[in-house]
């Protein structure tokens, strides 16, 4: 189906306001952190869990993918596989916003895991390509 041009323009628009958003409900609620009293180990497990059972559910994925039903050429796969080195969605603030539950800690583990892919992504991006 193909949009008119100023579907696709109105689209792009609403598409970075809720990301800009997202970031700005984020870096408010950041800014109500204690960060003294963060205890770091906790989310660095939790973190650490998120990011290794992304990498072997993808690689999983990926491998059942290649011997059932090869759609994806090498270059789809390495990016399929860099799925799991990307953020946690800054969803997970506004959810979490809404509901009245978890603001701060959400907040920062997704702030947290923005500074690890920034690192991660092109370490791989390196290793793979």
């Amino acid at each position: 189906m193909n949009l008119p041009q100023r579907a696709e323009l109105i689209g792009d628009v609403v598409g970075w306001t809720v990301s800009a958003s997202g970031m700005f409900i984020i870096g408010l609620t950041l800014a109500d952190i204690n960060f003294q009293q963060i205890r770091l180990w906790n989310f660095a497990k939790i973190l650490g869990l998120r990011y290794i059972s992304g990498a072997v559910l993808l690689v999983l994925l990926l491998c059942l993918e290649k011997q059932f039903m090869q759609i994806l050429d090498d270059d789809k796969s390495k990016l399929m596989g860099l799925i799991a080195s990307f953020p946690i969605a800054a969803n997970l603030v506004v959810f979490a916003s809404f509901l009245e539950t978890e603001k701060k800690n959400s907040a920062l583990l997704v702030g947290i895991s923005s500074i690890i892919s920034l690192v991660l992504v092109p370490i791989l991006c390196l290793l793979l390509f």
